[in-house]
């Protein structure tokens, strides 16, 4: 998981609060999202994970130690797609087929800040 040091670590819950969906870190100027699925679909390394924001930011991914990760650079293009003043989406495998919802997502973009 990212540099294994104390910094910054956003969290998405599930809908219930009992299972993390993604966590995000940084590593050298890298936003690392991390997906633990929803336990119904198997994760498949490769399919990318898609951020939908301001415009789409796709995180090319690899199987780690039983989760998905997706990584990509922090550029200015990525803080201005993570930058939304309405409802974020994370698009990853789960058995409902369709995006996580995940509102504006404002502790991802400060994490994304920090990693740039």
């Amino acid at each position: 998981m990212g540099d294994g040091g104390a910094g910054p670590v956003a969290l998405f819950l599930t809908w219930d609060y009992s299972k993390v969906l993604f966590r995000a870190t940084c590593d050298k100027g890298e936003l690392v999202l991390d997906y633990f699925g929803d336990g119904e679909v198997a994760l498949i390394e490769g399919i990318p994970i898609r951020i939908y924001g301001q415009s789409i930011v796709t995180l090319p991914t690899q199987l780690v130690d039983g989760r998905l990760e997706g990584r990509v650079k922090v550029t200015e293009a990525v803080l201005q797609a993570l930058a939304v003043p309405h409802e974020m989406q994370i698009d990853a495998s789960n058995a409902m087929g369709e995006p996580w919802y995940v509102g504006q997502a404002k502790p991802l973009l400060a994490l994304a800040r920090r990693c740039s």
